[in-house]
């Protein structure tokens, strides 16, 4: 069987922790019965029982009752890069959980519902920003209260395109932590709130000029954009081609998005094909997807996902 697991944006502005949405960009994972566990295609220090594909994997296997394990081997086909804010670890988790109800539905006749799987993929994550775009697309606000888990799905209008800027630098989670403040005053915590309410009609309603507005944040953005050093240029870039572009970091980065009425991905990329000396150059022609100033940054057009993960068997 074939897993396609989306990429995934959390964070979206103000909703930190809380927002996420998936695109139609897609990581591969052709999964097969075998006698030990083995991920082909991935850096040997992942190669082990500890990869996140695998501990899904065995949980849901347990969550199922099984005594023996059907292990498994996988193939994987990676897109998007780990590390960079796209949403790498949820895509394991979840594609690892779908290996397994389905490798184990037909002996035992028996599988766990999208929601089940949802909640052991958000207990091995620790939240679920990432994971609920993954499992179900489109657009989720998520969040756990005593232990219950909340989640409420929308779709972004068609109106809108994202543009994600994917640099080969990575940012570190912990770091990216580490910088915020721990706590945040009245004013800024109203705006926020304010913004992210402002934020989902802005996507449902495919308002770019709202979405402008209801993207700024308070509470990650000023402190994680410093540890991209390309992120005041690319915001910059992208406001230069429509003032009203919406512009902000995926999770915690390094990869950032663009939200637009028209992608600003090839536009760029004209841009720096009839450019002779600018920066780093114009992207040399086997580079097509590279930022035209910057060639360690892949720029992307991406159509928003609404289905999530997809089995093809």
């Amino acid at each position: 069987m074939k897993i396609l697991t989306p990429a995934t944006t959390a964070n979206i502005g103000p909703g930190f922790d809380i927002f996420g949405l998936s695109y139609k960009y897609y990581d591969e994972f052709l999964v097969r019965p075998s006698n030990a566990f083995n991920m082909k295609n991935t850096d040997d220090k992942y190669n082990n029982e500890e990869n996140l594909f695998f501990t899904a994997y065995k949980k849901v296997a347990n969550a199922l009752n099984i005594k023996e394990d059907k292990k498994c081997e996988v193939i994987l086909e990676n897109h998007y890069p780990f590390f960079r804010g796209l949403g790498s670890s949820a895509a394991l988790i979840v594609a690892g959980a779908y290996a397994a109800n389905n490798i184990y539905k037909e002996e035992i006749k028996k599988e766990l519902t999208k929601d089940e799987i949802f909640k052991i993929c958000t207990e091995i994550e620790g939240h679920p920003d990432n994971v609920a775009p993954c499992i179900y697309g489109g657009v989720n606000v998520s969040y756990i209260e005593n232990d219950k888990i909340h989640r409420k799905q929308f779709f972004v209008n068609e109106k809108l395109h994202a543009t994600v800027f994917i640099p080969s630098y990575e940012t570190s989670t912990e770091e990216a932590r580490r910088i915020l403040k721990k706590e945040v005053n009245l004013k800024d915590a109203i705006k926020n709130v304010a913004h992210s309410i402002f934020l989902i009609d802005a996507l449902v309603e495919g308002d770019l000029e709202k979405l402008k507005f209801a993207i700024e944040d308070t509470f990650h953005v000023p402190y994680r954009k410093n540890l991209i050093k390309d992120y005041d240029a690319l915001k910059e870039l992208c406001e230069s081609i429509d003032k009203n572009n919406a512009f902000t970091i995926s999770g915690s980065g390094s990869t950032c998005v663009c939200f637009s009425y028209e992608p600003v991905g090839a536009t760029i990329k004209t841009v720096g094909a009839a450019t002779e000396d600018v920066g780093a150059a114009s992207c040399r022609p086997t580079e097509a997807e590279c930022f035209p100033y910057n060639r360690d940054i892949k720029v992307l057009d991406l159509e928003f996902d609404k289905e999530g993960t997809k089995i093809i068997v």
